[in-house]
């Protein structure tokens, strides 16, 4: 199961809230909360899974409903991925409708 990514990898958390807020089966983590890359996905033995960018270094461990981060991300790679999303998303508003 190495190296799974996308909603593959993504199918590591799961919660049920019983409050009157909201039931959600599962959470789905498929891309880096920080970058917006896709995540990678290893499976150790015990139901574990190891979530890492390879983008900014930031990884996750995830056992059954609990998710950690275990790796700080690279800040200045963080930074430099939200201008690139920025400028993406403003060249795309300039974009003439057709």
């Amino acid at each position: 199961m190495a190296g799974l990514t996308g909603r593959h990898a993504a199918r590591a958390v799961g919660f049920k809230r019983t409050g009157r807020d909201a039931d959600t089966p599962t959470v789905t983590f498929e891309r880096c909360p920080y970058d917006a890359t896709l995540i990678s996905a290893e499976a150790f033995s015990g139901g574990s899974l190891m979530l890492t960018c390879e983008r900014c270094g930031a990884a996750w461990e995830a056992h059954n409903s609990l998710i950690r981060r275990v790796i700080e991300p690279a800040w200045d790679e963080v930074q430099a991925a939200q201008a690139e999303l920025r400028d993406h998303a403003g060249a795309l508003a300039e974009t003439p409708k057709h």
